[in-house]
């Protein structure tokens, strides 16, 4: 069984997966952005969902997963499913990505329906900051653990909210190597593909989370999804 080796061939991309990975990212922007200036206009979760499943069609593609879309209280799920519900106040976040000649991206963007409180607020600037941070960390030879460590360690209290790893390879598939977490030693190498997607969540209440697809280069990252994260 030679899987564990290709795996980890496929963990570093070429100039041509890195293209089609690169338009991928460039086409998810496009639709994240569209939504986001535009959310006034959907009644319901699933209305989002099928227009973000609409608009990779119209670019020639397929979604990369079954997007997520939450708001209010189903925010504070972190793969929540159930999208048939009226959009409501408070947190809204969309994790999706599109599949692009047989090549994925990942993305996620949260913003605010109404006027956030000042403690919500507090909390998403924070979240982003970690994640802006924790995105200039990536370099070739560092290890993923290492990203993993330094956001727990700069949510604090809050890492206990934390309840999944810190990212994935992708690629081929939506979730490759390298794997992304607290207790990897994988060390980051120049071609890898990952996401940098911490998020916090407040079972009941709401939750946020931030997601990047980036390219490792010989100069640090390269963020391939580029659709604005506002800060609240």
């Amino acid at each position: 069984d030679i899987s564990p080796l290709l795996s980890n061939i496929r963990g570093i991309k070429d100039k041509q997966e890195l293209s089609k990975i690169k338009k991928a990212c460039s086409i998810s922007d496009k639709i994240m952005q569209e939504v986001m200036e535009n959310i006034t206009i959907f009644r319901t979760e699933s209305e989002v969902k099928k227009y973000l499943m609409k608009r990779g069609m119209d670019f020639g593609c397929e979604m990369a997963f079954d997007p997520l879309v939450a708001s209010g209280k189903n925010s504070s799920y972190v793969h929540y499913e159930d999208c048939n519900k009226k959009i409501k106040k408070g947190f809204f976040y969309v994790d999706f990505g599109v599949d692009y000649m047989g090549y994925k991206s990942d993305i996620t963007r949260t913003t605010y329906i109404g006027q956030p409180p000042a403690r919500e607020k507090e909390l998403y600037n924070h979240l982003l900051k970690v994640q802006q941070d924790t995105v200039r960390m990536v370099q070739p030879g560092i290890k993923t653990s290492e990203l993993d460590n330094y956001v727990r360690k700069h949510l604090g209290d809050l890492s206990a909210y934390f309840t999944h790893s810190l990212g994935h390879g992708v690629g081929i598939e939506v979730h490759e190597k390298p794997i992304v977490s607290s207790k990897a030693e994988e060390k980051l190498q120049e071609g890898m593909v990952l996401t940098i997607e911490p998020g916090i969540y407040f079972p009941g209440k709401y939750g946020m989370r931030v997601e990047d697809t980036v390219e490792v280069t010989k100069r640090g990252a390269k963020i391939l999804t580029r659709a604005p994260k506002h800060q609240l």
